[in-house]
């Protein structure tokens, strides 16, 4: 075969150009360069027998220097390389809990979607956090019904965090005998404005705790975590996988019983925040690479130092 006449891909051109080429160092790092893809290519592509087959005569020697090449370890990603693919895993990971969230408000009560209504009476975060947090990748993946959150200070990551750490709380706790080893329901209440009172210490308990764990994890103030709290635990009875690794179930309109660490309990944010309880996986869907939008390097290590 003429190996004029095929069609070549610019890879393939260049290890054409390599192989009829001995001696020429030039190309031979050319070809070190992209060595990784052109090993695919060879192993992959059945087109690339007849590039091979092209060449009627190679100088050995030549030829052995190319399979050196071709033979070399890959080298490791470079550490901005490395940098801004973990940025980028960060935040497809925070975009799809953004989605997340939008399937948790579909499946709840109409009051309970009205955040502006719940969250509104709460005292604004400053436009600088505002302005920031609007551009987080969790907030753009949950849309326009974050709003009420971000004026605030709250993401749905935020929001995440809280709800994924209540039950390694109680294994705390259990860990340091403050709840009786073994427990496997918690109660879980609303976290009463008159605890914080001035001068009133508050008994190291469960409800405490919990305060702390949400406004630490939640990144938000006591009168926020309040709130945020209520609100949990009304959405509890829609979304009874709401708490990562456990099973919440109704005793009141805003208290619920945690089954910790249950059969059956989700530890993933769709799953948790989009399964009624008894539903179908259908209800919920493949899990979907999200959209995620491609961020210049810098904006991705801006969004790193914003996080921090």
């Amino acid at each position: 075969m003429n190996s004029d006449n095929l069609a070549l891909t610019p890879l393939a051109h260049l290890y054409l150009q390599v192989l009829r080429s001995p001696g020429n160092e030039a190309l031979l790092q050319k070809l070190r360069a992209r060595a990784q893809e052109l090993r695919a290519w060879l192993d992959e592509d059945p087109s690339a027998s007849a590039v091979v087959d092209a060449i009627s005569i190679v100088p050995p020697a030549w030829l052995a220097r190319i399979y050196r090449v071709l033979a070399e370890p890959c080298e490791s990603a470079t550490p901005d390389a490395a940098w801004k693919d973990m940025l980028k895993a960060y935040t497809r990971d925070e975009w799809y809990i953004g989605e997340a969230f939008s399937m948790l408000l579909a499946g709840v009560a109409p009051k309970l979607t009205d955040l502006a209504a719940h969250f509104g009476c709460l005292p604004a975060a400053s436009e600088h956090v505002r302005l920031t947090l609007a551009n987080y990748p969790d907030v753009k993946g949950g849309g326009g019904q974050c709003e009420p959150l971000v004026r605030c200070g709250l993401t749905p990551v935020r929001v995440w965090c809280v709800t994924s750490s209540v039950v390694p709380l109680v294994e705390r706790l259990q860990r340091h005998q403050k709840v009786p080893a073994g427990t496997s329901r918690v109660t879980l209440e609303p976290l009463r404005a008159s605890s914080r009172h001035a001068g009133e210490r508050t008994p190291l308990a469960l409800e405490s705790l919990l305060r702390r764990e949400v406004v630490q994890t939640g990144r938000c103030t006591v009168q926020v975590a309040e709130v945020l709290w209520g609100w949990l635990l009304q959405v509890a009875a829609f979304r009874p996988y709401l708490f990562a690794g456990g099973i919440a179930t109704v005793l009141t309109a805003d208290t619920v019983t945690l089954e910790v660490n249950a059969a059956g309990a989700h530890r993933n944010p769709a799953e948790c925040w989009g399964l009624s309880l008894n539903s179908l996986p259908e209800e919920v869907g493949e899990a979907t690479d999200p959209a995620a939008p491609e961020l210049s390097e810098e904006a991705l290590r801006r969004e790193h130092a914003a996080r921090r």
